[in-house]
Order: structure tokens, then sequence, then C-alpha cells
């Protein structure tokens, strides 16, 4: 059967219904005398995979989150550490307790024997635009090697991806971006649509279980020469790269914007400046510059940066409508989510206290209250019977009042109450200090044939 077959067909189908992420599967490792459980990811379509042959292939990667809204790695990514591979004891137990599937870091943390991680992303719109070649293309790709790894991605695109010996692709806008075509349009001048993006830098790429692998082993990427594996790619650049005009700089085209931008008061201030129609261009000496909305391409642009848990901004110009002095972010807009600097004149103190402090007045005047002592409560806890502890709970469900759920006392045995609403169909929220009584208290359930809606 050739695997191949219909695959444009197939792309259209995948952008239509993508794949659903799944859990990571944890298990106790009885006989592992490092980490103690076994991590199973199902990072490809249908195909499980342990963490343990994951690092024995020399691939990195970290935990990823739930789809939709937390499908990605931790906020603060970057640095040296991530130069180095990343396994699984890199990143706690709870993480991985809560992860849906892994995201492999590319690049030098995946490197084997001087090869790097390289993968050559075919968008979902090239696929659209010109299928012809981008099939030609792919094919190409699969006869330079006898173990071609072919991936569909949730979008319904397609990724070919291969270890290079002694090469790196360059971290560059030009030549990350490497295939696109400029689109201008009367509201983003710069705009361009996206065919070919090449990731192989100090960056990391996404692998979860909405990634299908339609030929290949993840664990054994293909190994092939820079000459070898853009000879197709770059008769593809020709056929359809159309790149801005000259007037326009590659540098001065704005690009997508990361996912984080180094801190989580950055990533807040980013989500401000996409909310107020700014586009972001690029990184540049510590700072990250953005165009103002419905602007040309040109010198007009603001720096944003953070300094000792402050977040500056300063404009280029002064049509922008912003300071074009180093300017507090919360000092502009008051809805970023980020807390402004504390004011330097710290917390008032009574002019007799500071009088005291001078030296000029005794300590002694200063008049303290004295204690007022409380007989405490009862704090004892009465326990009722099994019986009248149900009375009252059916007479708080039995109001008005709009109930969203029961949090129940529970302990190891004490938790009939939670156990006899839950059978009545009620909603309960159960609190465990610890996974194993929270895995005891999920079988119990499980075995009354309560169902569990999330942990």
């Amino acid at each position: 059967m050739n695997p191949l077959k219909d695959l444009i067909q197939r792309c259209h189908q995948r952008h239509k219904n993508p794949l659903r992420q799944r859990k990571t599967v944890v298990a106790p490792a009885l006989y592992n005398k490092g980490y103690p459980y076994h991590f199973t990811v199902y990072c490809a379509h249908r195909y499980p995979m342990l963490l343990t042959d994951l690092e024995t292939a020399n691939i990195s990667f970290m935990p990823i989150g739930q789809a939709p809204d937390n499908d990605h790695g931790p906020r603060t990514l970057g640095g040296e550490s991530f130069l180095r591979r990343q396994g699984t004891q890199d990143w706690g137990m709870r993480r991985w307790h809560a992860s849906w599937g892994i995201q492999v870091y590319t690049g030098i943390p995946s490197e084997r024997d001087g090869a790097r991680w390289h993968d050559f992303d075919f968008t979902y719109k090239a696929i659209c635009v010109s299928p012809d070649a981008i099939l030609t293309c792919i094919e190409a790709l699969v006869d330079t090697v006898p173990n071609p790894l072919l991936t569909m991605s949730k979008s319904g695109g397609l990724r070919f991806s291969c270890r290079v010996p002694n090469y790196l692709h360059p971290n560059t806008e030009k030549a990350k971006l490497y295939i696109y075509k400029h689109t201008p349009t009367s509201d983003k001048p710069d705009q361009r649509d996206l065919y070919l993006e090449i990731f192989g830098e100090e960056g990391y790429n996404r692998w979860d279980a909405r990634y299908e692998i339609l030929l290949g082993n993840l664990f054994d990427p293909p190994i092939v020469d820079k000459e070898v594996v853009f000879a197709p790619i770059d008769a593809l650049r020709a056929a359809l790269h159309e790149p801005a005009p000259e007037k326009i700089t590659e540098k001065q085209i704005a690009t997508e914007v990361p996912f984080s931008l180094g801190s989580h008061n950055l990533d807040l201030a980013k989500e401000t400046l996409v909310k107020h129609g700014f586009s972001y261009v690029r990184q540049d000496n510590g700072s990250h510059l953005w165009i103002p909305p419905n602007s040309e391409v040109d010198d007009k642009y603001i720096s944003l940066w953070e300094n000792e848990e402050t977040v500056w901004l300063r404009a280029s110009t002064t049509d922008i409508g912003l300071p074009t002095q180093s300017t507090p972010i919360t000092d502009i807009w008051h809805d970023t989510g980020i807390m402004p600097p504390a004011p330097l004149a710290g917390i008032p103190v009574p002019d007799k206290v500071q009088i005291v402090r001078e030296g000029k007045l005794s300590p002694l005047s200063i008049k303290r209250p004295s204690p007022v002592l409380y007989k405490s409560e009862q704090t004892e806890k009465v326990y009722k019977t099994l019986e009248k502890n149900g009375v009252q709970i059916q007479e708080i469900f039995d109001r008005t009042d709009r109930i969203l759920g029961l949090i129940a006392e529970a302990g190891t045995e004490k938790h009939y109450d939670a156990v006899s609403d839950a059978s009545n169909d009620g909603t309960i929220c159960l609190n465990m200090p610890t996974y194993k009584l929270a895995e005891k208290i999920e079988n119990r359930y499980q075995n009354q044939n309560i169902p569990l809606y999330e942990r």
C-alpha cells in the first residue's frame, strides 16, 4: 500500500477533524531504581511511547498541559539550561501527573552523533495553494532516505523530520521562514502567507497525540546531508517564494508573536499589546520591538523590556501616542494584570514614631494598646449519626439556592456523607492532601459505579 496515496485529501480531512489529545499514562515502576513511575505518552496518534525510550533515542522533551487552553510547555522557556537535553527527571512529579503529552525540543538538545534535529513544516495553506508542488517535494524527500519520518499535524499540514550532520539551521528570520508569499493588505501592509518553515534552531517543537506519523519511527529519524535535503526544498522555493518588495527590509516585516517573551510579566504585556493592535517585529538587544496598529512599515516602533520585575515601554517617535521616555506599562494601561511598582515612600509612619526614630523622643512615650484576652470558642467537632447528616445535607439541597458542589470532609474512612450524596446524582469536590489518598478514594467511587468528571 502506498502511504502517500490520497495524501492531500487526508490533509483536508485532518484540517476539518483534528485528532484529540490524550493524557499521559502513569504506572508504578516496581523494579526501577531511578524514577518511581513509568510515564507513557501518546505523542503521535495511536502510538504509545515510554519516556525512557525517548531518552534512549537522545530526544529532548518537556511536559505540556491539556488542550485547547494549556497545550504548551512551561512559560519560562529558554536560556542555557534548555541547550542541554531535557528528560523525565528534569520536570517535577506533579507536572508529569498533570501532563497531556510532550513537546520535543529540537535543534541542539536532540542532536545525536553530531547530527542535529530539523523539522521542515509544510503549512496547510501551502497545501491548499499549490498541492502538486508540495506533493512533489514531499515525495522527493521521502525517496532520499530508507527510513523517512513524515508526520501530519493537527491542522492538516505535513512535516518531514530528520537529523542533519554538522549543521544547524540559522536562527534568523529570513532563513527560519524559508518559503512565503508577500500578500499585503490595506490593514496589514506587512502580511505574508507562510508556506514552509524550518525548525532547527534553539527552539522547541510540538509533538502530541494530535500529530499522526504517516511514515517512519519517531525514535529513529533519518540522517540526511544538508545538500541532499535542501535540493527538493530549493526547487519548491523557486516555484513558490515571493518575498516582500525591496523597499521593505526583512528585519522590519512583522513576524508571528512568540509563545513566550521570557517571563510572566512580559507575556501579560504581550497580550495587552496584541489587544491594542500592535504587531510584533523582533527581539533586539534585550528589548522586544512592536509596530503600532495601522502603521506603514518604517522607523515607528515601541520597545518593550523588563528590568527588576518592572515592564518598561518606550516609543521611538511622539506621533505614536505613547511616551518616548522609559515608562512602566502599568502607567499607560491599567488592565495589564501586572502589579504596578511599589511606591517608593513605603508604609506610612506616624509622626510620633518618626520623632522617636530621630532620637528626639523616648520610645516609652508611644502608648501601646493593652492586650485583651478572649475566651476561645469550642473547636471540638460534634459528629452526628449518618441519618442526621443525610437529612441535613438533603435540607441544603432542597433550598432554592443554586448549589454548584459539595466540599465534604474526607478522611481515609469518614466520607460516607459524600458517597451518599454522589450516589443520589450529587456533585462532590474532594481535596486530597496526597496522591495515594486521592487514588484510594477514586477507586472506592469507581467500585460503586460513581463517575469521575474531572481530576
